[in-house]
């Protein structure tokens, strides 16, 4: 059973009792990525997650490394576009000591200024090692593109000279405003005995400072992010204008009544507008863009993408058994025609990039740069072709098991009931059953997928990424033949 508590400071925990195993899997989740930076402060959240591990006040960064290795070797972290994770999966007899460590990482870290110099060459390096990796850019550079000049689109490491001048005072600053009680989840799964764990966290993480103006200084560095933006009146803002107001409405009068409550604000119009308009303005706004890297290797990545729906959509399980049956299996239909019987690729997969706000789905294809035309085109054929509901009762059938079957096995493990509990009460404050999931998945229709496809996978609002050895008249063959699917 899932459980979900508060600290003393109003930190969350959810924890999953999973007793048939002998392992647990503990995490912090922080509500903090790349998307909650500027431009000024882009990739100071994955700086933040590397300087955690270099040493805080009673541990130096090899002590930090020695006792992850004496309960297993399985701490890590990462960061991504909307939070930061910081974990570890151990024998339930040493959860005591990874909550002790994680605990004093988040609360101690010291940030010396040598390490932090010491560690900005590291993530240089990193950031280097990700531009050499085509798969990896040509992911990054449509979504830069298609959400430019909103932090969804920022690239999460950053950008050289940007992370080179971060300072300490800066970084210190930023944690203060980020890694607070309110956006934070603890999340603990496996074999363990809860009122003790609960009693662990409260020891190791009940002194995190609460910041009740937190909400206010996000939405005011998103707005101040957003300004250079012009929002032009695209099919893309229209068409999410009306759920964005209702969605505007109904947070702000909750917000102004909350607050109003606690004496906080003079008024309730005056918060009402402020953060109405800032609410939206901070939503992300999918401009269809054609843009390319020209590198010096043999193969052609080639990354189709179309606006979709936002994590937490209803449609989101149309989007899973729609995804499948296109390009998410070796049994999906853009596999078996470009690889299987054309031989054009050797790679070509689906996938969807959902996030809080906004979502993508994208195709990608890995191929010889001779064979990417007829590609191209066989991939729009694929995507029209599950407009018309051609689609099989038994085709989506062995789609909807593959799906439902991928979802029940990812959840039989104690790491990842701990990532997905955290991630549901971070996003949504509430979890969502493996039943539910399940059923809903179940009851996916044909219809329902040739209404996504529709809606969605619109050739005239289409954008790509073209990344490997592009010449100028290969990229301005493949811009003009995007045009012309816009004018159809």
């Amino acid at each position: 059973m899932v459980t979900i508590r508060q600290l003393s400071n109003g930190i969350r925990v959810v924890t999953e009792r999973m007793p048939y195993f002998k392992t647990a899997a503990f995490g912090v989740w922080v509500k903090v990525g790349s998307a909650c930076e500027t431009k000024e402060t882009n990739g100071i959240s994955h700086v933040i997650e590397h300087m955690l591990f270099q040493g805080t006040k009673t541990r130096s960064a090899r002590q930090l490394a020695q006792d992850s290795a004496a309960i297993g070797d399985n701490v890590n972290a990462f960061t991504s576009k909307e939070y930061t994770s910081y974990y570890g999966v151990t024998l339930s007899e040493y959860l005591p000591r990874l909550i002790d460590m994680i605990g004093d990482m988040i609360s101690n870290s010291i940030f010396d200024p040598d390490a932090l110099s010491k560690e900005k060459g590291v993530i240089l390096e990193e950031i280097d090692m990700y531009d050499d990796s085509p798969e990896d850019l040509v992911h990054e550079l449509l979504q830069q593109q298609v959400w430019n000049g909103h932090p969804l689109g920022f690239m999460i490491s950053g950008e050289k000279e940007t992370v080179k001048s971060f300072t300490r005072e800066q970084i210190l600053a930023f944690l203060a405003e980020y890694y607070t009680a309110e956006n934070m989840v603890l999340s603990v799964a496996g074999h363990f005995d809860e009122e003790e764990v609960l009693s662990m966290l409260e020891k190791a993480f009940g002194g995190i400072a609460s910041c009740n103006h937190f909400r206010e200084t996000r939405i005011q560095n998103a707005r101040e992010a957003l300004q250079r933006v012009v929002l032009s009146d695209t099919p893309y803002h229209r068409e999410y204008q009306h759920s964005r107001d209702q969605g505007v409405k109904e947070q702000t009068n909750a917000m102004a009544e909350a607050d109003s409550e606690k004496g906080g604000f003079q008024g309730l119009t005056d918060i009402r507008n402020s953060e109405a308009e800032a609410i939206r303005t901070r939503c992300p706004v999918y401009r269809p863009c054609f843009c390319m890297r020209a590198k010096d290797i043999e193969q052609l990545h080639m990354n189709i993408a179309f606006d979709s729906v936002p994590a937490d959509s209803p449609k989101k399980y149309t989007l899973a058994v729609l995804n499948s049956i296109l390009g998410g299996s070796n049994n999906s239909r853009l596999f078996q025609v470009i690889r299987e019987e054309l031989g054009l690729a050797y790679s070509v997969y689906s996938y969807a990039s959902s996030y809080e706000s906004a979502g993508l789905f994208q195709i990608d294809v890995t191929l010889n740069p001779s064979q990417a035309e007829l590609a191209f085109e066989r991939i729009f054929e694929e995507t029209d072709k599950l407009k018309t509901s051609d689609i099989s009762d038994a085709e989506l059938a062995v789609h909807i098991s593959q799906v439902k079957t991928e979802l029940i096995m990812g959840a039989e493990s104690p790491k990842s009931r701990m990532n997905s509990n955290a991630k549901a009460v971070l996003a949504r404050g509430r979890i969502e059953s493996i039943k539910h999931a399940s059923d809903a998945v179940a009851a996916v229709s044909v219809q329902d997928i040739a209404g996504f496809a529709k809606e969605y996978l619109k050739p005239e609002t289409a954008s790509m990424c073209l990344v490997g050895p592009i010449g100028k008249r290969l990229g301005t063959r493949f811009e003009k033949k995007l045009a012309a699917l816009r004018k159809v």
